[in-house]
């Protein structure tokens, strides 16, 4: 229900007689992750209304200190009942004319997903060790396929599972990762999956899997094969090449973006200082240096078989 026309005409008024006495940056030309001390103080603030550093509730004075990776707009904002007024704006232009950009091919990160996955799920698979369900022992039907655009790394994989004393059923399963940098470091994220388990016909008209339930054996294949181990493995090989570019960081510079192009990963590092530049100290990133993770052993064991998904 919306307030009634009298609060609103007061919160009009309110919000008209808030004063700005001052609003201030300590720089306002920086470094991509430089601090900068942002400071105001306002008036006349009457009760409900609120004061806004951009969608933030602030009291009537102080300072926040920010790092803006990008050239950001801070807006002083006076706010009730829906009725807003901007006290004042400051604008923090960020330099990356001194930038350096380092990739990793697209085709490198495809034949160590690729190569891994063959490792792990081909020749005799992988054991799976469920308590209180059948064992599952996973191979795939065929290499997995990876695919790198702008909007993440996208794998898919066809899978086998013969199941301990039980009809063999089918998995395919398709994950997103997105990478980007989390407290200076690039990362690798799982987006998005999508499981599908396919059992022969009459299994799935039967409802049950020898004496199990069918839903119960179809989200422990989803949730211990499909994401724990395919997730987690193919995450783990993205992370190691991101770890290669975190390594080569050096300290006078700073990982300000990393994510996926056509056919590659592209990481942004600039300097902390003008006295430092980030093209004259970053090492290159040589291809060498990025190796083929070897992932797992043959058997894995999972204590429990559980029905939540993530």
């Amino acid at each position: 229900m919306p307030p009634p026309e009298q609060a609103l005409n007061q919160a009009i008024f309110d919000v008209a007689n808030v004063k700005l006495q001052s609003f201030t940056a300590s720089d306002t030309a920086i470094l991509p992750a430089n601090n900068v001390t942002l400071s105001w103080q306002v008036a006349d603030v009457a009760a409900g209304v609120q004061i806004l550093l951009n969608t933030i509730s602030v009291s009537m004075s102080g300072q926040r200190s920010v790092a803006p990776l990008f050239t950001t707009t801070y807006s002083l904002t006076a706010a009730k009942l829906g009725i807003s007024r901007q006290l004042a704006s400051l604008t923090i232009n960020v330099d990356h004319s001194a930038c350096f950009q380092q990739s990793i091919p697209g085709d490198l990160i495809s034949e160590i997903i690729i190569s891994n996955f063959r490792t792990t799920f081909g020749g005799n698979g992988l054991n799976i060790v469920l308590n209180n369900l059948p064992n599952i022992r996973v191979t795939q039907k065929r290499d997995a396929l990876v695919d790198i655009d702008a909007n993440g790394i996208h794998l898919d994989a066809s899978m086998h599972l013969a199941i301990n004393n039980a009809p063999d059923a089918s998995l395919g399963v398709k994950i997103t990762f997105i990478v980007g940098v989390n407290n200076g470091k690039a990362t690798a994220t799982a987006k998005a999956i999508n499981a599908d388990v396919d059992f022969p016909w009459w299994v799935e008209w039967s409802g049950g899997l020898l004496g199990f339930a069918l839903t119960e054996v179809v989200e422990a294949i989803i949730e211990n094969i499909a994401e724990d181990e395919i997730r987690d493995r193919v995450k783990a090989d993205i992370q190691s090449q991101l770890d290669a570019i975190n390594a080569f960081v050096p300290d006078t510079c700073a990982l300000i973006s990393a994510r996926t192009v056509e056919n590659a990963i592209v990481a942004t590092v600039c300097p902390k200082s003008e006295d430092t530049p980030c093209s004259a100290t970053l090492p290159q990133l040589a291809i060498s240096t990025l190796k083929v993770r070897k992932t797992g052993l043959p058997n894995a064991s999972v204590g429990s078989a559980r029905k939540r998904r993530k």
